[in-house]
């Protein structure tokens, strides 16, 4: 017996994905907020310890809370990249090509944009 299975092209999933990019968006734009209320819990030795706690599980495979917090910045990059060989792979009259060309200039805006807007915060936090 046979079985088969029915794969959506690429360029439909990224249809499907770009619309709820605006979560990211708002991810990044408040993640500073997220590392200074880190920083302020972190004053607390109970919440240190706890957090310590936590870390130490073999779950987290010895990441930091920062680093969780910081992983969902570098997705975007990630997808850029992942566009960019399906692209180098991807006949130009296939189907599919304009549907990843347009998910990857959409996603290289986005990338942009927080990009300015993270360096603004970095610069504004140093003064």
């Amino acid at each position: 017996m046979f079985c088969f299975r029915i794969t959506p092209p690429a360029g439909d999933l990224f249809d499907l994905f770009l619309p709820m990019i605006g979560i990211y968006q708002e991810y990044v734009r408040n993640h500073h907020y997220s590392l200074q209320v880190l920083a302020e819990y972190k004053q607390r030795p109970e919440f240190t310890q706890m957090l310590k706690r936590l870390e130490d599980k073999p779950l987290c495979e010895g990441r930091s809370i920062e680093s969780f917090l910081t992983y969902p910045m570098h997705q975007i990059p990630r997808y850029i990249i992942t566009l960019h060989e399906l692209l180098a792979h991807t006949p130009h009259d296939h189907v599919d090509r304009k549907k990843l060309e347009y998910a990857k200039s959409k996603l290289e805006q986005i990338s942009h944009v927080s990009n300015v807007r993270f360096f603004k915060f970095s610069v504004s936090s140093l003064n």
